[in-house]
């Protein structure tokens, strides 16, 4: 009778038999309340007893609503509240009548002759002759458009 168990029993089957006891084993510890090595036995069934026996004395406990009492005295005032936004932009107004056009001025007398002008100092022209031999010219150069001469550039004498 054994020889036909142990033609059956092979690697797959010895950890089957292994995860059915430890799975048997847990469920145990879950049932007495054991976390471990150590821990009281029962200690989390009376726990929960515990915490049965207190709902079902809260629910005896209530009772019925009475009749609402008087209003107490006014409290004081509280803060003035935060300014509020500023509201939307009323509707423009009609334009008013136009009003009636004004008599013409009389003629103003001419004015005072002003001062004689002063002859200003002569302004740059750009080249008036060829540069003479033995002279040399410097100064900034660059590419552009043709017209006034950029500042600080003199004529070359």
């Amino acid at each position: 009778m054994f020889s036909r168990i142990v033609q059956h029993i092979n690697a797959t089957t010895a950890v089957a038999f292994v995860a059915l006891i430890l799975s048997m084993a847990g469920g145990a510890f879950a049932v007495t309340g054991q976390a471990g090595p150590g821990a009281k036995a029962g200690s989390t069934s009376a726990a929960v007893a515990a915490n049965a026996t207190t709902s079902k004395a809260k629910s005896k406990s209530k009772s019925k609503v009475g009749p609402r009492g008087p209003a107490g005295p006014r409290g004081a005032a509280g803060p003035a509240g935060a300014t509020g936004p500023a509201g939307a932009a009323g509707a423009k107004g009609e334009n008013g009548a136009k009003g009636e056009k004004g008599e013409k001025g009389e003629k103003g007398e001419n004015g005072a002759k002003g001062e004689e002008g002063k002859q200003g100092t002569p302004g740059v022209t750009g080249f008036t002759k060829t540069l003479p031999s033995n002279e040399t010219e410097t100064g900034t150069w660059s590419l552009g458009k043709v017209g006034a001469l950029p500042s600080g550039q003199t004529k070359v004498q």
